[in-house]
């Protein structure tokens, strides 16, 4: 039987080129994952949430004389975002958002009395 000499300067060679071969396949698959992914964001419509719970507690504040009046004007404030191309979550179906996504209570026009 014929034996044959182990060669470490080939193995590590052969390794080299095996490690280089694989780091330019994951580039390649990064740049491809990276520009469907913000090809996908670009296409995306815009979200907002809003909390309804925390704006119930401030309908609750102006009375119940205003209630239907300020409910009118979420109602409102939610049509018009809907039609300027947002979609509208609320936000007890939200399991995590970053705070900028909230509709601000300021954007709602309430009634005093």
């Amino acid at each position: 039987m014929k034996q044959t000499k182990f060669n470490a300067a080939g193995m590590a060679a052969a390794c080299a080129i095996g490690v280089a071969v694989s780091l330019i396949a994951t580039w390649f698959s990064h740049q491809s994952l990276s520009t469907r992914l913000d090809e996908a964001i670009d296409n995306s419509p815009p979200m907002v949430i809003v909390d309804f719970g925390a704006l119930a507690q401030k309908v609750q504040q102006h009375g119940q004389r205003n209630l239907d009046e300020s409910m009118d004007s979420v109602g409102a404030a939610v049509l018009k975002l809907g039609d300027a191309g947002f979609i509208v979550l609320d936000a007890q179906s939200v399991l995590a958002a970053p705070p900028s996504m909230y509709l601000p209570e300021s954007v709602i026009d309430f009634q005093e009395e």
